[in-house]
């Protein structure tokens, strides 16, 4: 029987120095209970099988991002920005010396204190009012930074967060059928807590056709991963 309570304030500034350039910097609290299913209930999730418990903790997050947007070119806009997350009693799945069927049994735990921090980059370019191109890459380094229980996971890197995202895509719009495409990359990942087991990078390419058939009709067909590769998700 527990009942919490949380101000998570944010705030924001943002200075135009002129047209082409304006940039922002940011500050906000975050604050999360624990669902009940990880209070309560043993059984199976998303990572297997997990025990309860019933001492979790909400977990804290101060959160910092400073950036900028610049236009260099009439048709070309580029954002970029750069972030630091700490969290406290931060909720995470952690494997227990326990197995059964071969594979660990986690348990969501409060780790003491974690970072994540890296930066984001964006870029758009509308070559005409019809084709439109974009790109992203994101940097991203999530490490735990003290466990109190557990001292042999500092330092560690959270698992299923990739370090490196970039993604391409492509927009054209004509009278017969827009066409768009996206190629989206992601680096090796970890998969277990000791980052000892790692998910390898790949590369997924997508294409969609539309077509508005009228004002309230639009047809469209969505191929996903068209190279049809097989890989291990999250």
């Amino acid at each position: 029987d527990n009942t919490w309570r949380e101000i998570s304030p944010r705030a924001g500034l943002r200075f135009n120095f002129i047209k082409q350039l304006s940039a922002f910097v940011s500050y906000s609290h975050g604050f999360r209970a624990s669902i009940l299913d990880d209070l309560i209930r043993t059984g199976w999730m998303w990572v297997g099988p997990k025990y309860a418990n019933p001492e979790l903790k909400p977990e804290t997050m101060e959160n910092f991002e400073a950036g900028f947007d610049i236009f260099p070119a009439k048709n070309l806009k580029i954002a970029l920005s750069a972030y630091c997350m700490l969290g406290n009693d931060f909720l995470y799945y952690v494997a227990t010396s326990d197995s059964i069927f071969g594979r660990p049994i986690y348990r969501r735990e409060n780790v003491t204190s974690v970072e994540i921090k890296g930066f984001e980059a964006e870029a758009t370019y509308t070559l005409t009012k019809n084709i439109l191109f974009s790109g992203s890459y994101t940097f991203s380094d999530s490490k735990i930074v003290g466990f109190t229980e557990r001292p042999d996971l500092e330092n560690k890197s959270l698992k299923y967060v990739p370090a490196h995202n970039a993604s391409f895509s492509a927009f054209w719009q004509n009278k017969i059928i827009n066409v768009s495409g996206r190629a989206m990359y992601k680096s090796a990942q970890f998969a277990d807590d000791e980052n000892n087991i790692t998910l390898d990078s790949y590369l997924t390419i997508d294409l969609m056709l539309s077509k508005k058939i009228n004002e309230n009709l639009s047809l469209s067909l969505d191929i996903q991963d068209i190279m049809d590769n097989q890989q291990m998700e999250v």
